[in-house]
């Protein structure tokens, strides 16, 4: 069933994928050719992985009046001081705008490719770890066009709901670990989940991926590092995981064993963190 179009996206410009070479240029077009998304993929928007370049051509893109996705591996910025810099810059300047998504991965994008396959954010200390571990998955990985412009390994990698097993461990990991990925919110912007369950034709199943994701969201942002500061912030932040778990109105989720394992998981880390900020005072 073909996927109907949301008045917001007729209303917003269509967004633009800035990324930093060919693994994510070939990516988001097959993603694109996949699942009908609108988007632009622009070969002069994919070049070196250098947060000066990256921000050119975002300049570019907002200057037209675009929207952008920028989608990056941030592993430069832990051993390139004068890269972490620019990419704290670059972070603050546009976290208040609205045509701008950052979608960077620690270490690189193939670790949310891993996601599809591992629930996992252990340390990779670099991209070439995370293929090493994703070859075990996709056989013949490698990033080179002769490989990557082949759809089938992104149709092999989406099929089996892994595209939405991916996007809920990427929430549920968050930013703390050794490894992270903010790939998921350019699925969420494309609107792919969505997409995927429309194909499969199953209205209460994209009622309930919808629920999901707003839980998926709301459980990311309660437990995040930035969220959790203080012991007052645990306490705000467990109020709503609590409240979550009793009163929240998704009755389709209230069987969902998956799901309530995550509201403890997360009451758990909350808990945690309480316990250590109140050591710390003491």
């Amino acid at each position: 069933m073909a996927r109907k179009e949301s008045t917001k996206q007729k209303n917003e410009a269509i967004p633009t994928i800035i990324g930093a070479g060919i693994t994510e240029k070939w990516y988001f077009t097959h993603l694109q050719a996949k699942y009908r998304v609108h988007m632009k993929i622009r070969p002069r928007f994919f070049g070196k992985e250098t947060v000066f370049t990256l921000e050119k051509k975002l300049s570019e893109v907002l200057k037209d009046g675009g929207r952008a996705i920028i989608v990056f591996d941030a592993d430069v910025s832990t051993w390139n001081k004068a890269e972490k810099e620019r990419l704290e810059v670059m972070r603050s300047k546009y976290a208040k705008n609205n045509r701008v998504l950052l979608c960077d991965s620690m270490p690189s994008i193939e670790y949310w490719f891993l996601l599809h396959y591992v629930n996992t954010n252990r340390h990779f200390g670099t991209s070439k770890a995370v293929i090493t571990e994703l070859v075990k998955h996709i056989k013949e990985f490698d990033k080179t066009e002769t490989f990557l412009k082949n759809q089938k390994w992104v149709d092999d990698m989406s099929a089996d709901n892994r595209l939405e097993t991916a996007v809920q461990r990427a929430v549920a990991f968050g930013t703390n670990g050794e490894s992270y990925t903010n790939v998921w919110k350019a699925m969420q912007e494309l609107h792919i989940i969505e997409l995927e369950a429309s194909q499969e034709n199953h209205e209460n199943r994209i009622d309930k991926l919808v629920e999901q994701d707003m839980l998926y969201f709301i459980l990311g942002t309660a437990i995040s590092a930035d969220s959790l500061v203080d012991v007052e912030s645990c306490e705000g932040a467990l109020k709503i995981i609590r409240e979550l778990k009793e009163d929240f109105p998704l009755s389709k989720l209230k069987d969902d064993k998956k799901l309530k394992a995550r509201l403890d998981d997360a009451e758990q880390i909350i808990l945690r963190d309480m316990e250590a900020f109140k050591n710390t005072k003491a």
